[in-house]
C-alpha cells in the first residue's frame, strides 16, 4: 500500500519549496487534503469516470 501520510508531506514540501523560489515568502500553513483515490487496474471504474466527464463538458 502507499502512506497517504508521507505523500501528503511530500506534497506539502514540495508546495512549500515552490512557493519560496518564486515568491521568495515562507507559507505559515499548506494543507493538503486528499479527496479520492484512484486504484491501477481498475478500467471499469476509469471508463465510468471518463463518461461522467465527457456528459458534463
Amino acid at each position: 500500500g502507499v502512506d497517504l501520510a508521507k505523500i501528503g508531506l511530500s506534497i506539502q514540501e514540495s508546495i512549500r519549496d515552490q512557493i519560496l523560489s518564486m515568491t521568495g515568502n515562507h507559507a505559515k500553513v499548506i494543507d493538503v487534503v486528499i479527496d479520492d483515490i484512484k486504484m491501477e487496474g481498475n478500467e471499469k471504474e476509469n471508463e465510468d469516470d471518463q463518461w461522467a466527464s465527457s456528459a458534463t463538458s
